[in-house]
């Protein structure tokens, strides 16, 4: 008879034949309440009856990240998720006869958080009883009196939502043990060679001598241990007579069975262990054999990475040859996966592996092999990046209280969505040194693997979701005593003696060592409305270049660890330069992006795209400045996050079907083979490409990608666009209300170029002054109300040599010395002024509006007669948008972020760039490579600069043999992809 429990109540069922007694599965899946984004406390009840003795009640349970479990308002278990492990709890003593409920109170740190509850239960007559969390469980968001008692009333909470059961993403495999009624016996023999070489199969044959019949039918196994760990095993063997027609003392013969000896398996003894699923051995002994392993020929090899101009851009090579850099990102390898993604022509894996610190002076990396074993298990042919999280474990951070960040805010140590508070500080250098030794041993292990020539690189990763922002930057960090005492060190390199540095703080001569971090206060003020003046604000600029340069400081050590201990064989890959298009504080940005381009240890970055605009029709464009990396001689990896219409993510889904999600694949790609970028697709669940149709195109795009590798690729645009990461921290903070233009700035603004008809290259504005920067024909300068004295110079030589110039807001208005109209005045080319405050927004001629609207305090309005106006800012007379004429040169002034992409394109056009496209669809161009997004349905023209072949690649469809002009019919939302070089193959 078998048994199942569900809403509480127990039904039953009569078994036709024997029951079978396998490997034990998980009937539990993991859950949540409804509302997504998961939030930070998720609370779960489930009551549930017994009607009789219990001989054993065990559950098996993890959360995501922290959770406390209660069985009758008792704590009985209280822990966190760990990948591959899973948390066992007895509690027969607890549940006599009657009602009962189990609980937990999970702690989520980002999303998604998740419980997963399998209790089993096992009565004195035989019968198991399984309960498991699934949406009949309870869920609150909040905290109610008395919810932990088994009589509350929890029918005001919600149905849990399930999300499915392990190996369910992100949270994959965790191991289950069997539980119940077992019957005994012992081996009466285990046969198997003694030596075996890595990548061979192994013979394995054993008998199992019943003690006492049983009903059932108990299935085999065979399992490989190295240190206690399982390397490999084969499940689920039926011995050559059913066990159900066994009497007592006779044996059930398995095998012999093929255990599969993994070929990247380290050398050396391990251990052969074979049973019955639930069957109790006598002498466990006797069910084992020793068995040496001899290692892959070619072991210990490595395979060189390294990032180097290839037709002139940036190409990943492997060991010398040219490879596109289009990869697979999963939180752990599943070979599901791997093999679909290597039959599209992606072999090339990255996904999350622990630092493997377990204690001071040690270190563990089974989990490393482990993860290595099950993607080079599926396929020998696969390379891997893995993501190494830097955090420091707990029993370091309980040891080292001092050498914490610290917050503004006075926030304690808490779990919260920015990815908790307690962690070490960036500035931290005793962290840094000791988290560094980690990484090398971790290093060194992989060199001295088998599967050593399978791992090309390491992705270095910290901060919130691994991306380098800083911990909880809501809560203003940092402000601990190894922050503090970088600011300290950087004073005096910056400032030599202490009175040079009190004129610049404004503040009496004190020695170096008493300086102090600024309040949240401080960082959200400004001195002229939005603006800090930096003769009086100068300690807060100073603190942000010490907070920013921590951060870099960090990636740079651990980095250059990667690069000395490999020999500079594996790539350094770091999530770094981030446009701060997110409406934080601008402590999670990476202001100093531009020294992480400048180090010789970073060979790559990589950054999601923008959130902003990810639904069918819109831009998705890079949230990061690949033409700056580009310039600078690393490679861009974006990260290919949109969801496909299997993401269980309603919150950032965009698509409802496969027809959809492959619109969205192409335009990722798309953008990407136009700027000569590399990306990986990531699924963040586990099922996001089970789709036969989406894993075809993949393979299709992955085709035309390594034909691309025998092209040129220079680029060819003629409008140049710049964001200063340096002005943010010369205004008031971003979330103090008094800043209504850098959001859109990074936001509406780079949508509306996206739409504007022509290609453009995005640079970091300090790249403005480097020799190696192309020519263009116009400079659209973002956010650029600071900019340096080598900046300002070289926008005059420019503008003199007849470039022209799109400028936003107050250009050029902070200067070292102070605030100056007449700065920006001569920067904007055309007369300004400065308005106390207004609505930040512009009417232009033609009765449309642009910008955020809402009070701004200043304003900047156009006081020049021999500007065009084509707007005025709205409640009053004052011109907000112009065009004026110098020589050669044109200007562009908008008092508003917004420009749109009409305008721009007018604007080009008068300046000699050549437009592509007159309809508001965002195109990405490239040397050969056209992308295009419809917006909206209808006919779009396509003007080339000369006449070239075109092809439509994922038609398949030769659109002319040759033409500098074709029209073609859209779709909303689709994305249509052009090669424009020659028939290659």
């Amino acid at each position: 008879m078998v048994f199942s429990l569900a809403m509480g109540v127990v039904h039953l069922a009569v078994a036709a034949v024997p029951p079978t007694v396998g490997r034990p599965v998980w009937e539990a899946q993991w859950v949540w309440g409804a509302a997504e984004p998961h939030g930070p406390l998720g609370l779960f009840r489930k009551t549930f009856d017994v009607d009789g003795e219990l001989v054993l009640a065990i559950i098996q349970c993890s959360g995501d990240d922290g959770f406390t479990l209660y069985v009758d308002g008792d704590e009985v278990f209280g822990g966190g998720f760990w990948w591959n492990t899973t948390n066992t709890v007895d509690v027969t003593a607890r549940l006599s006869p009657g009602r009962h409920v189990v609980a937990a109170r999970v702690q989520n740190a980002a999303h998604p958080g998740g419980l997963l509850v399998q209790a089993t239960l096992v009565y004195g007559d035989g019968r198991r009883v399984t309960l498991a969390s699934d949406d009949t469980w309870r869920f609150s968001a909040e905290e109610t009196p008395g919810w932990l008692d088994p009589g509350f009333d929890d029918s005001g909470w919600e149905h849990c939502r399930a999300y499915g059961s392990p190996p369910v993403g992100p949270w994959h495999e965790l191991p289950l043990a069997a539980v119940g009624p077992v019957v005994p016996g012992r081996i009466v023999e285990l046969r198997c060679p003694g030596q075996v070489r890595a990548g061979e199969d192994l013979p394995v044959s054993f008998a199992v001598e019943l003690s006492e019949p049983t009903k059932a039918n108990h299935l085999g196994y065979v399992r490989l241990l190295r240190d206690g760990r399982v390397v490999a095993e084969a499940e689920d063997l039926a011995p050559h007579r059913p066990t159900s027609g066994l009497t007592a003392g006779t044996a059930a013969q398995v095998g012999p069975a093929p255990l599969r000896i993994p070929r990247f398996a380290w050398p050396g003894d391990y251990t052969v262990e074979a049973g019955l699923y639930g069957v109790t051995l006598h002498d466990a002994a006797t069910a084992t054999r020793q068995l040496h392993v001899e290692a892959r020929p070619g072991a210990g090899r490595v395979t060189r990475a390294e990032v180097r101009d290839h037709r002139g851009a940036p190409a990943l090579f492997l060991d010398g040859k040219p490879a596109y850099p289009m990869w697979f990102f999963s939180w752990a390898p599943q070979p599901v996966d791997v093999l679909a993604f290597e039959k599209a022509g992606v072999n090339v894996h990255t996904f999350g592996v622990p630092l493997g610190w377990s204690g001071p002076g040690r270190y563990d990396h089974s989990d490393v092999d482990r993860l290595m074993l099950q993607l080079l298990g599926a396929s020998d042919q696969a390379y891997a990046v893995p993501r190494v999280q830097m955090d420091a474990p707990d029993w370091w951070l309980d040891a080292h209280e001092d050498e914490l960040t610290r917050y503004a805010s006075g926030v304690g140590w808490e779990s919260n969505g920015w990815g908790g508070t307690k962690h070490p500080s960036f500035a931290s250098l005793v962290w840094r040194r000791e988290a560094g030794e980690a990484l090398r041993q971790l290093v060194e292990h992989i060199l001295a693997s088998p599967y050593s020539d399978r791992v090309i690189g390491i992705h270095v990763a910290s901060g919130i979701y691994g991306e380098w922002h800083y911990w909880s930057a809501t809560d203003f960090p940092d402000v601990s005593e190894p922050m503090r005492q970088k600011l300290i060190r950087d004073m005096r390199a910056r400032y030599g003696t202490p009175e040079a540095w009190s004129r610049a703080w404004g503040q009496p001569v004190a020695p170096f060592e008493t300086a102090t971090i600024p309040s949240v206060e401080e960082r959200q003020n400004g001195d002229v409305g939005m603006f800090r003046d930096p003769g009086r604000s100068r300690k807060v600029m100073d603190y942000y270049d010490t907070l920013f340069g921590a951060q870099i400081d960090a990636i740079e050590d651990f980095c250059r660890v990667v690069k000395e201990a490999s020999d500079d064989r594996l790539l350094t890959l770091v999530f770094c330069g981030y446009l701060p298009d997110l409406e934080w504080t601008q402590e999670g940005d990476h202001r100093l992006f531009i020294r992480a381009l400048r180090s010789p240890v970073i060979d790559a970055f990589s950054s999601p795209h923008s959130y902003h605009r990810r639904g069918l029709g819109a831009d998705g464009y890079f949230r990061n400045f690949p033409a700056s990396v580009r310039l600078h001689g690393k490679l861009f990896m974006d990260e290919g996050d949109d969801r496909t219409y299997r993401a269980n993510d309603p919150t950032f889904t965009a698509v409802t079907n496969t027809e959809e999600s492959l619109q969205l694949i192409r335009r990722e790609f798309g953008n990407a083979i136009a700027n000569d970028v590399g990306l990986w697709y990531m699924d963040q669940q586990g099922d996001w490409f089970h789709d036969d149709a989406i894993m075809d195109e993949i393979g299709l795009l992955k085709r035309w990608a390594d034909r691309a590798l025998r092209r040129p690729k220079q680029r060819h645009s003629e409008v140049g666009v710049f964001y200063s990461m340096a002005t943010e921290p010369y205004l008031a903070g971003r979330t103090s209300g008094r800043n209504r233009v850098s959001a859109p700035m990074t936001n509406a603004q780079l949508g509306e170029l996206c739409k504007a008809g022509a290609p453009f290259d995005f640079y970091v504005m300090d790249d403005l002054t480097d020799d190696r920067l192309p020519e263009y024909r116009v400079y659209v300068m973002l956010d650029a109300q600071y900019l340096t004295p080598a900046q300002r110079a070289t926008v005059v030589r420019l503008r003199n040599e007849g470039a022209s110039f799109v400028w936003i807001h107050a250009p050029g208005f902070i200067t070292e010395d102070g605030l100056s109209i007449e700065a920006a005045c001569e920067i904007a080319g055309m007369r300004l002024r400065m308005l106390t405050s207004g609505t930040c927004q512009v009417m232009a001629a033609d009765g449309t509006t642009l910008g955020p609207g809402g009070y701004q305090a200043p304003l900047f309005a156009i006081d020049d007669p021999g500007a065009e106006v084509l707007g005025t800012l709205t409640g009053t007379e004052l011109p907000g948008l112009a065009v004026r004429a110098a020589g050669r040169s044109l200007s562009l002034f908008s008092s508003v972020p917004g420009v749109p992409a009409r305008v721009l394109r007018e604007f080009w056009a008068r300046a000699g760039v050549h437009i592509y496209l007159d309809t508001d669809d965002p195109i990405q161009v490239g040397s050969d490579w056209i992308t295009i997004v419809a917006a909206t349905a209808g006919a779009k023209t396509i003007r080339l600069p000369r006449a070239k072949p075109v092809l439509d690649i994922a038609a398949g469809r030769r659109i002319a043999r040759r033409t500098a002009e074709f029209t073609v019919d859209m779709a909303a939302g689709e994305t249509r992809i052009y090669y424009l070089g020659p028939e290659t193959r």
